[in-house]
């Protein structure tokens, strides 16, 4: 595993994010360029984050800063992935309720192009608060999927139309493996290979730190069976910049995913303050995955 260190971080010549660039969505475009949409953060008092686009090299030299990619603010930890010849910018919104508590949900957008995307909140009826919503990037038996998070567990959705869905509940629960004792989350948009969907997910204990990075493997033509699971996290806190930042204790949090040859590049957010990469050579990944 090798870490390359902060890739997006807080910016004092661009106000949206003077204070925080964190937990964003990636897409490498034909080009072989990283789209990269960090939730950006300029005030910590507020709370309320904006998403953007910034477009890196493949060696992560910054080419362009763009505008942001959604109207009105309060959304936060997208993932990007594309179906078909459309893109899906899945995130979630959070609403500060009259009782002084935030309500969160689901949101995505569908565009042709990734640069823009009108946000609805789908028919995705859940009790308490909902996040976590990433695609999975292929149409399985005609229908899409979504996974999304009631804690402490990863569920599963699926819709024929994208706007109503019908939830499948729990697919994957915490274990006894004390890292992931605790929550889970889904994490990247999955990346298909001969084996099944390798899912890197986000996991703590019960004490909610640190957060950490683990993978699964499900099954291709039935995502809600979990074929292997990994009981030792591939990725634990342990830079500075994953440590100390908007939040204390440790924060990995993956959202997005990209393959070159047969190295795995895992985005995730540090620390709710920065923006990182971590690369993994493909055994290094499946040589951790237990089956179940």
């Amino acid at each position: 595993m090798k870490r390359l260190g902060v890739v997006v971080g807080p910016d004092t010549e661009i106000s949206r994010r003077s204070f925080a660039a964190t937990n964003g969505a990636v897409y490498m475009n034909e080009e072989g360029h990283i789209n990269i949409y960090p939730r950006e953060v300029s005030d910590p008092n507020i709370g309320c984050s904006t998403i953007s686009l910034d477009r890196y090299t493949i060696s992560h030299k910054l080419i362009e800063h763009c505008e942001p990619v959604v109207r009105g603010d309060c959304y936060e930890d997208p993932r990007l992935c594309k179906i078909n010849d459309r893109f899906f910018l899945s995130c979630t919104q959070a609403n500060l309720m009259i009782t002084g508590e935030w309500k969160t949900d689901i949101v995505y957008g569908i565009s042709d192009n990734p640069f823009y995307f009108d946000l609805i909140k789908p028919d995705l009826p859940m009790p308490g608060n909902n996040k976590n919503g990433v695609f999975i990037p292929e149409r399985i038996k005609g229908s899409y999927w979504l996974f999304h998070r009631v804690r402490p567990d990863i569920c599963l959705a699926y819709s024929t139309d994208l706007y109503q869905w019908h939830n499948l509940g729990s697919i994957m629960k915490p274990t006894n493996d004390y890292w992931q004792s605790g929550h889970l989350g889904a994490g990247t948009p999955p990346i298909k290979t001969e084996e099944g969907w390798l899912e890197f997910y986000h996991a703590t204990n019960p004490t909610a730190r640190p957060y950490c990075m683990g993978a699964c493997l499900l099954d291709l033509n039935d995502p809600t069976k979990v074929l292997a699971r990994t009981t030792d996290p591939l990725l634990f806190p342990e830079e500075s910049y994953e440590i100390n930042g908007w939040v204390t204790g440790g924060i990995i949090f993956p959202t997005g995913a990209i393959v070159l040859d047969n190295i795995y590049r895992i985005y995730y957010g540090a620390a709710d303050m920065y923006f990182a990469a971590a690369e993994f050579t493909r055994n290094e990944i499946f040589d951790k995955l237990k089956p179940i």
